[in-house]
């Protein structure tokens, strides 16, 4: 009992401050960031992870100043889904949700799932919830509880994006090659225990996104199987960053190995002969 007490106890801190935060930050106080690093390290591949808890509260009803399990006020709701996929919301870091670092600007073209969002209300922020995707978001509503809309659904306008997760990585491939035509080359992208198969574009570009930070293995499948291999390229992707992969003539290489390959095989013919 005296640990449920203590949880409980923790969250509702966690909530005043988030309360405070928000109501203590005027209208026009945000500078815009790149938005390559959210407060959490956690990768946005992650991010489905906050939207499963988020969505297992639908239909709980709003009550100002809750913090779950059963009801929710908006910052509580917020909290209680960070604090279930393992993001701590401290002082310090309710705070550095309105540093330059995290706020990637108003604009929602730039928000990815498990961004907050934050509303202005009179002069101030008076509301924020979870960006879900496809310009919807998740959040306790004072009519309806918890509920998905659209962004714009709450009838307020936004503040500001705050970046949860720090974005995934990439890989940029590009490929040029003298003797043939680059277009539709595909490629295997090999790592964190998955494969994904992918195809150049008109001008042999392909980026490949959400990629978990670590080492990955390019094969240019598009050459054959028997050169693929040698043709591997190893590459390592950063959270937030996008690792650029130049692949230059290798059609011409594998043709060249042909022609070689054939012109042996003909000359064991004529020693044969």
């Amino acid at each position: 009992m005296n640990i449920i007490a203590n949880n409980r106890r923790s969250i509702i801190a966690v909530v005043l401050v988030l309360v405070l935060a928000i109501a203590m930050v005027p209208q026009g106080a945000f500078a815009k960031s790149s938005g390559n690093k959210g407060f959490s390290s956690k990768p946005s591949t992650e991010a489905d992870k906050i939207i499963k808890v988020a969505k297992s509260k639908l239909g709980c009803p709003y009550v100002s100043g809750a913090a779950g399990p059963y009801a929710f006020d908006c910052s509580g709701f917020v909290a209680y889904c960070m604090h279930k996929v393992g993001i701590k919301l401290t002082r310090g870091s309710a705070a550095s949700y309105y540093k330059a670092g995290y706020n990637v600007g108003r604009n929602m073209k730039k928000a990815q799932k498990g961004d907050i969002i934050l509303y202005y209300r009179g002069g101030g922020i008076g509301h924020c919830a979870i960006y879900i995707g496809n310009n919807n978001v998740i959040h306790a509503t004072c009519h309806g509880g918890i509920r998905i809309t659209k962004y714009w659904g709450t009838n307020q306008t936004v503040a500001a994006i705050i970046r949860t997760y720090t974005p995934a990585g990439a890989a940029k491939i590009t490929v040029k090659d003298k003797t043939k035509k680059v277009a539709g080359t595909k490629y295997k992208v090999i790592g964190k225990g998955k494969v994904k198969t992918v195809k150049a574009n008109k001008k042999g570009v392909v980026t490949v996104k959400n990629l978990k930070a670590g080492t990955y293995k390019v094969k240019p499948v598009s050459v054959g199987k028997e050169y693929a291999d040698d043709m591997t390229k190893t590459i390592k992707v950063k959270n937030g960053k996008t690792t650029k992969v130049k692949f230059t003539n290798i059609f011409a290489k594998v043709q060249k190995l042909k022609d070689a390959a054939k012109e042996v095989v003909e000359e064991v013919a004529e020693d044969a002969a």
